[in-house]
C-alpha cells in the first residue's frame, strides 16, 4: 500500500473560515488540488478567488497596508495503511519569496503545503525526510503561524518578527485544533518560533533548544499528556544547533539524516 496524501477537506474547511474567515469551498478547492497532485499526480481545476488578507479574521490589530508576499499553507496528513505511529510536525510559517510570486499579484494569497511537500518532484531534506519516515508513521505538517507576509517597502522584514503578531491567539487556536483532530503520539517543533508556539500552548517554559536533551524534555515538555519535543530546525542556517543538540544527545550529526537520526531517537524514548 503506498504512502497517501489524506484529504482533510472538511476539517480544514472548517477550521479556516471559523478563524481566517476564508470560504470553505476555496480551501476545498485547495484540498483536493494537493491531495490529487500528491496521491495521482493529476492538478485538478482549483477556483481561484481573490483572497486579500485585509478581508481576514483573526488578525485584528495587525496592520497589512505595505505588507505584500502573503502566504497560508494548507496544513498536510500523511499516511499509509497500517501505520500505528502519529507524528505531527510543527514548522514555523508558510514563507514566500519574491521571486517564486512574480507572476501573482503581491498582495493577495498565495496557497501551498509545508515545504511544498505535495509536489513530489521537489526534493529537499526535509520533504525526502518526511516522506521515509511515512512508510511506517502517519505523518501531519503544520505551522506555528499560519499567515506570512513581507513588509513590502523592506523585503527582508516578514510577519514574524513582529512581537504584536506573535503573541496573537489565533495561531494558539488553530494549532489546538489540529493537534485535537490528529490525536499524535508525539509532537516534534521545528526551530525555536514552532517551540515557543507550542511551549505557551501546553504552559510548559522552553529551555535553550539545542542544551536540553531528549530525555529532559520528555519529562517536562507535554500538551494535554501529549509528548513534545522540541528540537533546531534542519535548515542549513541551524546546521550548528543541530549538531550541537544531537551530540549533547550522545548521537552523531549527519546533515542529510538529521530528521530521520531526531525521530529515531524519539522513537527509542517513548
Amino acid at each position: 500500500m503506498e504512502i497517501k496524501l489524506k484529504n482533510q477537506e472538511e476539517f480544514i474547511g472548517k477550521v479556516f473560515e471559523k478563524y481566517l474567515g476564508i470560504p470553505v469551498d476555496l480551501t476545498v478547492s485547495y484540498c483536493n488540488y494537493f491531495s490529487g497532485f500528491f496521491n495521482d499526480g493529476k492538478a485538478t481545476d482549483i477556483d481561484l478567488k481573490i483572497i486579500s488578507a485585509s478581508s481576514l479574521k483573526g488578525y485584528e490589530g495587525i496592520e497589512f497596508q505595505k505588507k505584500s508576499w502573503f502566504g497560508i499553507d494548507i496544513p498536510i496528513w500523511i499516511t499509509k495503511k497500517g501505520n500505528k505511529n502519529k507524528i505531527m510536525f510543527i514548522a514555523m510559517d508558510p514563507l514566500r519569496e519574491k521571486d517564486k510570486c512574480d507572476k501573482i499579484n503581491p498582495e493577495n494569497i498565495t496557497f501551498n503545503t509545508p515545504f511544498t511537500i505535495h509536489d513530489k518532484a521537489i526534493y529537499n531534506n526535509y520533504n525526502s525526510h518526511l516522506i521515509e519516515l511515512a512508510e511506517s508513521n502517519d505523518i501531519y505538517l503544520t505551522d506555528a503561524y499560519k499567515l506570512f507576509f513581507r513588509d513590502t517597502e523592506n523585503y527582508d522584514f516578514m510577519s514574524n518578527e513582529i512581537p504584536s503578531y506573535r503573541k496573537l491567539s489565533i495561531h494558539r487556536q488553530i494549532l489546538a485544533e489540529e493537534i485535537n483532530h490528529f490525536k499524535p503520539n508525539f509532537i516534534l517543533c521545528l526551530g525555536k518560533d514552532s517551540s515557543l508556539a507550542i511551549a505557551n500552548l501546553g504552559g510548559f517554559s522552553l529551555e535553550a533548544i539545542s542544551k536540553t536533551k531528549i530525555q529532559k524534555q520528555l519529562e517536562n515538555y507535554s500538551f494535554d499528556e501529549i509528548p513534545v519535543f522540541c528540537v533546531p530546525h534542519a535548515a542549513g542556517t541551524a546546521r550548528g544547533f543541530a549538531k550541537n543538540f544531537m551530540e549533547l544527545n550522545n548521537q552523531p550529526y549527519i546533515s542529510k539524516n538529521y530528521l530521520l537520526d531526531v525521530v529515531n531517537l524519539i522513537l527509542l524514548k517513548t
